[in-house]
């Protein structure tokens, strides 16, 4: 009896120190899976119980996105953002993370391939723009676009990724594979693929690509408003690129949001209250209050010329013919739009106005 008493003990203790041997790996898997289900209200709790553990808790993240539906990939993918957030690229253990990520990522179901992307790019945004990445993280970055290229809905996370990446290498072969994933992306059906690509433009780097910034343009007039909002973003400072006249429409836009970032883009450029005033009234899709514009121009306090020489190219013959007799004074320097609108203009009673005003300017 008291033989069994003492084995029984010995059992219990050897039991014991297993338990505590292993206490962490089993709190990981515990608070991975209490992480999987957890509801909006208590993720965050969750999370940050799971990243106390560190690395402890990375194969039991890696391996719930293997079956994940969409609300546990995104609770699991809050936690992989969190580490990634916290070591950054100049952490040892960034390198072996991401390793990981990119191991996983043949694994995963749809959802958690989404998700190691996204890790993958906060990884890499986490960091001065100025330091070079370390080649580990390169190769392992490179391998996880490699493996998604094949996958069309994975392209918005893949130009993310991308351009992570390419502000971070030296320049060469990534800049090429970057122009060609924004100029495929530039014209995808997705509208969240044309934003990524949009945003992949923005990048310092991407900035002096004149032939993809051209194949952007049309996206200011794109029908998806995320679209419209990112191409005001990535285009309205580059003004030697997108002339004011492209802009301006967008003042009238039916999203208000797109609005404010075209005032703001136009704010940049150097127009002040008055200057939107008439921009707003200039870009009207009514005639009656694009002739309003000539009211606003006695003042004298913005400049003439820039605002007749724009109505002067104005669809509606009234218009035109309006901005003609303004224009025919001689302290403006608009003798030259004159002389064109007399042999080029659509309507024969502008060219004839255009002529009558000319021959009296030259005779002033």
């Amino acid at each position: 009896m008291r033989r069994r008493l003492v084995w029984t003990l010995m059992i219990l203790t050897l039991g014991a120190g297993v338990l505590w041997w292993n206490r962490t790996p089993l709190l990981a898997v515990w608070r991975v899976r209490q992480l999987a289900r957890a509801d909006e209200a208590s993720r965050a709790i969750c999370v940050n119980r799971v990243i106390a553990l560190d690395e402890a808790a990375l194969p039991w993240l890696f391996q719930g996105l293997a079956h994940a539906d969409a609300g546990a990939a995104a609770n699991l993918e809050a936690a992989l953002s969190q580490l990634a957030r916290v070591w950054k690229t100049t952490d040892p253990r960034s390198a072996p993370f991401l390793g990981q990520v990119h191991g996983h990522f043949a694994g995963a179901n749809a959802a958690g391939r989404t998700c190691l992307l996204r890790v993958a790019a906060v990884l890499l945004n986490e960091g001065d723009d100025r330091e070079l990445l370390p080649v580990n993280i390169v190769h392992a970055a490179g391998g996880l676009l490699k493996a998604a290229e094949g996958d069309e809905q994975l392209r918005p996370e893949m130009l993310h990724l991308a351009g992570a990446l390419v502000v971070r290498v030296p320049p060469g072969p990534w800049l090429d594979v970057c122009r060609n994933l924004a100029s495929t992306g530039l014209k995808d059906a997705n509208p969240r693929t044309r934003v990524a690509a949009l945003h992949l433009t923005m990048r310092e780097v991407m900035q002096t690509e004149q032939d993809i910034l051209q194949e952007a343009v049309p996206l200011l007039r794109d029908g998806d408003v995320l679209v419209r909002r990112a191409a005001v973003l990535a285009l309205g400072p580059l003004q030697e690129l997108v002339p004011e006249e492209d802009l301006l429409p967008l003042l009238h836009d039916r999203d208000t949001e797109v609005q404010q970032l075209c005032e703001l883009a136009l704010r940049g450029r150097g127009l002040q209250d008055r200057h939107l005033e008439l921009a707003r009234l200039i870009s009207d899709d009514d005639p009656a209050a694009r002739l309003q514009v000539l009211h606003h121009l006695r003042g004298g306090d913005v400049d003439a010329n820039v605002w007749l020489r724009r109505l002067s190219h104005d669809p509606a013959p009234a218009v035109r013919a309006a901005a003609v007799r303004a224009a025919a004074q001689p302290h403006l320097n608009l003798t030259d739009r004159l002389l064109e609108m007399t042999k080029e203009d659509a309507s024969i009673t502008v060219r004839e106005i255009a002529a009558h005003y000319l021959a009296a300017v030259g005779s002033q």
